[in-house]
């Protein structure tokens, strides 16, 4: 078992990059992806939107050819001044590039790689391999940009934006999220309480 390596902290006015580690940006979706840009930078990070995320790349389910995928992701891990990576929507290729990461990269210099669905291999490969720390957290497009205008009114997002910013900004963990089913203590009114108190 590795060591485990926690990404550093951001601060305000760090580079986010949101990438395309997965699947394609379908034609349509750019206005969900700048929502998406929108909230991260009320989190306050500058960011920018990787080459990939373009709704003319695709292979199959992909942004990419494996080589492709992998060399983005690499140069990004490798890049100082990017200090998180947000993926820009899920899928069903990160499988294909796995043996083709950097992982002296990730150990070098471990940041947050935020995102579910297919990003969640990604964050398991490289736990086993590294060590590093991943963030099963939204996504860009269909999350910071979709649902978080579906779930609620301002307020809401308000709060959101606020818990993001925080759990990205500071040194400590926000701490054990407690445990439950709908009404009881584990509810996502609860874990949202739970991380205000933390943050």
């Amino acid at each position: 078992m590795p060591t485990v390596r926690r990404p550093r902290a951001l601060s305000s006015g760090d580079l986010v990059v949101v990438a395309a580690p997965s699947g394609q940006l379908e034609p349509g979706e750019e206005p969900l992806l700048a929502r998406g840009v929108a909230i991260l930078e009320r989190m306050g990070f500058r960011v920018r939107v990787s080459p990939m995320v373009d709704p003319s790349r695709s292979r199959w389910w992909a942004a990419g050819a494996p080589a492709e995928q992998a060399a983005e992701l690499n140069a990004l891990l490798r890049d100082p001044e990017v200090r998180a990576i947000v993926a820009h929507t899920g899928g069903q290729a990160t499988i294909g590039y796995l043996d083709l990461i950097d992982l002296d990269a990730v150990r070098a210099d471990p940041k947050p790689i935020l995102g579910y669905s297919d990003i969640s291999l990604l964050h398991m490969a490289l736990y086993a391999r590294t060590g590093l720390v991943g963030f099963h957290a939204d996504i860009a497009t269909h999350g910071f940009g979709s649902d978080w205008y579906t779930l609620g009114d301002e307020a809401r997002r308000s709060e959101l934006v606020d818990l993001y910013a925080c759990v990205l900004t500071k040194a400590e963990a926000p701490g054990l999220l407690p445990a439950g089913g709908p009404g009881k203590p584990g509810t996502r009114a609860a874990r949202r309480d739970h991380w205000s108190a933390a943050c």
